[in-house]
């Protein structure tokens, strides 16, 4: 699932990179445009995350894909909206109706630099929207609020429900956490709990901090980055142990 605070960008975003390496590997990568702010809000992004999860599944066998080893990733927005996924696959708030009871739990999760705590995210990046020119940079306080439904104060139980970092539990499947640790977006110190919170429940989860890196480090020459070659060889130590167990 693509980045872009959940009002902007597309699948196809700079991504092909991984998206080849993971093929190499041979993985079978599903590259998801979930709808995004305006047209939809928080809940029916997450109900999107896991209609991508069931359609995969029940086009496995078209695919030469092990249905029981489907694993969803994403970065920032998209690390919120893979682990909301794999958290909460049968939650009654969170998955929609016309899934039923099809299952759409998964078997991993791997998150880049995601947000896992809504009030967190925001009072970090309190800023007003900055017009740049032919470019705005739109403050999430401007976007979230319109997303859950209201600022924290007036719907603190909204962004505990929509927070991954409220949803920790044994019942998690195993979570691979990749984050810059120079990151100017997203707030290290929610990510860094949510680790701990997941080792506490016994889920077997890795969290890597880079040092010297910014928010979508990844995306940025990744042939030449020691950084993004490093991702990579950990997400696949952590794909071949998922497979394995």
């Amino acid at each position: 699932f693509h980045g872009g605070g959940w009002h902007q960008f597309d699948k196809d975003s700079l991504t092909r990179p991984v998206f080849r390496h993971l093929a190499g590997q041979g993985h079978v990568v599903m590259d998801v445009a979930y709808r995004l702010h305006p047209e939809a809000d928080l809940i029916a992004m997450v109900g999107d995350a896991k209609r991508a999860v069931a359609w995969m599944k029940a086009n496995a066998r078209r695919y030469d894909v092990d249905p029981d080893q489907i694993v969803v990733a994403g970065g920032s927005a998209g690390g919120h909206l893979a682990l909301m996924a794999a958290y909460t696959p049968g939650h009654p708030q969170l998955t929609p109706a016309c899934l039923g009871d099809l299952d759409a739990s998964v078997r991993a999760v791997v998150a880049y630099y995601p947000i896992v705590d809504l009030k967190s995210y925001i009072a970090y990046n309190d800023y007003p929207t900055l017009n740049l020119g032919h470019f705005e940079l739109t403050s999430p306080r401007g976007v979230v609020p319109d997303l859950v439904g209201g600022l924290p104060a007036q719907v603190p139980e909204r962004y505990d429900l929509l927070s991954p970092a409220n949803h920790a539990s044994r019942e998690c499947p195993p979570t691979l956490l990749l984050q810059a640790g120079h990151d100017h977006v997203v707030p290290l110190e929610p990510v860094r709990t949510l680790y701990r919170k997941l080792v506490a429940a016994g889920v077997p989860a890795t969290y890597i901090e880079y040092p010297a890196t910014e928010h979508v480090f990844d995306l940025v020459l990744p042939h030449f980055s020691p950084a993004v070659l490093a991702v990579w060889r950990e997400i696949d130590r952590f794909l071949a142990q998922v497979q394995e167990t």
